[in-house]
């Protein structure tokens, strides 16, 4: 259960990704959303999973609990698995109506929480959550820093939560050639080209990243493109810092695009400069397709880069010394190729869907037994 179907957001499309890949003969997903949203119907066409949305924007109520007592009961439903804390909610609710087991996966970090909803907000999520505990089976979390989060909230430890990382599949091209995508985005044949997926929010830094670039001596700079892909709140704002500037030729905004594996083929370096990052889906891909990153030290992404060997880890908004790593690979073509080489290898042996699929069947079949 997630709260929105979207191609962009972590929880759905790790959901999708799960769904397709377990087996078919064993499991029969059922993906519902709590919101009215984009459908990812033709990700699923030729499937064994199932689309269903409650339809709603609207707060928790008895007609939404009913739908989904009804549904589950009708489609027999083993396990209840939720995404994010008001599907957790009606999981539980749900879950204890109709005696169904319910394995709750967090995809946060707490003090994200806080900043974004304020202290009291917090602490009634807090509160909230510790009781939602109380009635889930079982605990999974992403990452380590996620785990390590939860663990830190919780009143009590009865229930320790289960550290499972994502699978993460490629991204594949869907072109041969990618010289008209270069002309489409504007971008020269000899252009570095540097990368970053992310809605655009508070958590995400591109404000750190874009002045960092503004600090790039003009003699690489004038040799550079970075491609902010992505949308939200405060895209204009980023808009408006580009501007003051001067650094309308420097960086594209791309918005949401969905060949993302195309243009991860025009980089030559992926930059997530996040302040709060509670895995980073979107740096792993950069990294199975051979590209280098730098990220910020912040979250789960020292988790993903071993410093030196696929990429580099950087002060969060610490825009200087994020300018002079970036001058460094800018200035060392073979540096970005080595680094890259190791990213992917580093990529496929962590982050196996294969593995991601067996440790979440185990799940199942634990949780059944």
């Amino acid at each position: 259960m997630v709260r929105r179907f979207t191609p962009y957001g972590g929880a759905p499309r790790m959901v999708c990704m799960l769904s397709k890949n377990l087996e078919p003969a064993k499991f029969t997903s059922y993906i519902c959303s709590l919101e009215k949203s984009e459908s990812l119907a033709g990700d699923f066409e030729k499937t064994n999973v199932k689309l269903f949305s409650l339809g709603t924007n609207k707060r928790i109520d008895i007609r939404v609990i009913r739908r989904l007592c009804f549904f589950v009961t009708k489609n027999r439903i083993d396990i209840i698995y939720s995404h994010g804390t008001r599907q957790d909610i009606l999981a539980v609710i749900v879950g204890f109506l109709i005696r169904k087991p319910v394995i709750s996966f967090e995809h946060g970090i707490y003090s994200s929480n806080k900043i974004e909803r304020g202290i009291l907000a917090y602490q009634l999520f807090k509160i909230i959550d510790n009781i939602l505990v109380l009635f889930v089976k079982k605990i999974v979390c992403n990452s380590e820093v996620t785990a390590e989060s939860r663990k830190k909230n919780l009143f009590w430890m009865k229930k320790k939560p289960l550290l499972v990382r994502f699978g993460v599949e490629e991204r594949k091209p869907s072109r041969s050639s990618f010289e008209g995508l270069k002309a489409e985005v504007g971008i020269a044949k000899d252009d570095f080209v540097l990368g970053y997926i992310g809605h655009f929010n508070w958590r995400r830094g591109h404000e750190n990243l874009v002045r960092a670039i503004s600090l790039i001596s003009p003699e690489w700079r004038n040799k550079i493109k970075l491609l902010l892909i992505g949308d939200g709140q405060k895209k204009e704002e980023i808009r408006r810092l580009v501007k003051r500037l001067n650094l309308e030729q420097e960086i594209i905004f791309l918005g949401n695009r969905e060949d993302i594996g195309d243009l991860f083929k025009i980089m030559n370096l992926y930059v997530n400069p996040a302040i709060s990052e509670s895995f980073g889906i979107a740096t792993v891909e950069a990294m199975l397709a051979s590209l280098p990153v730098v990220v910020a030290k912040a979250g789960a992404l020292p988790e993903l880069v071993e410093e030196g060997k696929n990429g580099f880890l950087v002060k969060p908004e610490d825009s200087q010394v994020l300018a002079e790593v970036l001058m460094k690979l800018i200035s060392n073509p073979q540096l970005c190729k080595r680094l890259g080489e190791n990213a992917r290898k580093i990529s496929e042996q962590k982050f196996s869907v294969t593995s991601f699929i067996e440790r979440i069947t185990n799940l199942y079949e634990e949780v059944l037994t």
